[in-house]
């Protein structure tokens, strides 16, 4: 299908772009991972969906269809390796090719660590470290092959430990070792691999977090005027790709704080009980 036509003139300009583009992007049905599929099909790939719930994932599959943009339903827990192999073999079945990967799909879980049950610890790290880690290990030869990109979403809690968010910090952490060590294993291959360090971004309506009795619940929300929208955050993903960034921390305030982290970490800790 004909991507679908964007009402700013830059961005009909670009939309071109990604034509022949297969790109999967895990987490999708809604959020961040939602936005970057809108962008990055606009601008002329076409867009494995992945989601754990089969109805969002329609939904939004028809959303995007409805915009012109050409999909594959790939739902599965990608926090289980053998469904991300099946979930790439089936993009390649289907293509028979894989160019873009986003890691985007995770679970968080909120609540003072000495509070925290060990199990929701665990699901949540899993989630954010091997919720990228097993997706990018399937689709590796594919991307490799292609010369194409993998993008890891990961966070300022990636900097930064943030309270009651240990689990979340932890796992943004490890994906900041991991791309930085997939960046040396494969500077001769012509993969790009990068990793984005988003800020607050306004939550969709029907975002849930883990809470210390493993019950899932609304996550709070934070002043406005620290928010990027999904969509912002998803044109600088496609930034990311097109440009081959290695590491992007995103918004003015985002930048300011990862400098505050870098020569005055007290102050940021101050700052950060306040999350």
């Amino acid at each position: 299908m004909a991507p679908g036509k964007r009402k700013n003139s830059g961005t009909k300009k670009m939309n071109k772009t990604f034509k022949g583009k297969i790109a999967l992007i895990t987490g999708s049905s809604q959020g961040i991972g939602k936005a970057i599929a809108l962008e990055l099909g606009s601008l002329g790939a076409t867009i494995a969906l992945n989601g754990r719930n089969p109805a969002k994932l329609q939904k939004t599959n028809e959303e995007l269809q409805k915009s012109g943009i050409a999909t594959l339903l790939v739902p599965g827990d990608i926090t289980k390796f053998d469904v991300c192999e099946q979930i790439v073999s089936k993009i390649i079945l289907e293509f028979g090719q894989l160019d873009i990967l986003v890691t985007n799909a995770s679970i968080t879980a909120a609540g003072n660590f000495a509070e925290l049950p060990i199990e929701i610890f665990k699901t949540a790290m899993d989630s954010q470290f091997y919720g990228s880690v097993f997706p990018v290990k399937a689709a590796l030869p594919d991307i490799r092959r292609s010369k194409g990109s993998i993008i890891m979403i990961s966070s300022l809690a990636g900097l930064f430990g943030l309270p009651k968010h240990s689990a979340y910090s932890c796992g943004k952490m490890a994906l900041t070792a991991f791309s930085q060590s997939l960046q040396t294993e494969e500077r001769n291959s012509g993969m790009h691999i990068g990793i984005a360090y988003v800020g607050f971004t306004r939550n969709d309506s029907e975002k849930r977090v883990l809470n210390q009795a493993g019950e899932w619940c609304e996550v709070p929300q934070r002043p406005p005027a620290l928010q990027q929208s999904p969509a912002t955050v998803a044109r600088g993903i496609a930034g990311m790709i097109m440009h081959r960034k290695q590491r992007k921390v995103f918004s003015a305030i985002g930048k300011t704080q990862n400098l505050i982290i870098r020569f005055t970490p007290w102050i940021f800790r101050i700052i950060s009980k306040r999350f």
